[in-house]
């Protein structure tokens, strides 16, 4: 492998664990932050100390799905449908709104899904490829735009 692509490699991961932490300590509601590419593959992940076993019983599987274990439910059923949402709605907003998205491209813009009470799940492309995603768990009563502001000004 060469070294160039290699020390490449190795400073985008920085950059993307340095993402995660800014997003995980951006605000205490933050529980769990994860890139992910736009295939929905784990690149990498960083969680608020203490939510473990927390984080397992909040998505009980049934019993036809035992084996795949709550995280991959969370992962197959929340975070994938939501990162092609973003994927399409993305292509769309490039064909007709080009000129406004150079605007704007340092803004980060976040999808929000609500899935359960309280518990909202905000993601946002993450580079000028489009190709990773930022996946931010929050848990809260609180406004999501609150949250999302904290976000964006401490990623920015």
């Amino acid at each position: 492998m060469c070294p160039t692509y290699v020390t490449q490699y190795l400073e985008e991961l920085d950059f993307l664990h340095e993402a995660c932490l800014t997003a995980l300590f951006s605000n205490r509601l933050v529980k769990f932050v994860s890139v992910l590419d736009n295939n929905g593959k784990l690149i990498i992940a960083e969680y608020r100390k203490g939510i473990q076993n927390y984080w397992r019983t909040d998505f009980v599987s049934n019993n036809n799905c035992d084996h795949h274990g709550s995280s991959y439910l969370f992962h197959s059923d929340y975070l994938v449908p939501a990162i092609e949402k973003i994927r399409s709605s993305s292509l769309e907003s490039t064909k007709k709104h080009h000129q406004q998205q150079q605007q704007e491209e340092e803004e980060i813009h976040f999808e929000i899904v609500e899935i359960i009470d309280n518990v909202r799940l905000a993601i946002a492309q993450l580079n000028e490829r489009k190709d990773k995603y930022l996946c931010v768990y929050i848990q809260s009563s609180a406004s999501s735009q609150e949250i999302i502001s904290k976000l964006r000004n401490a990623i920015s």
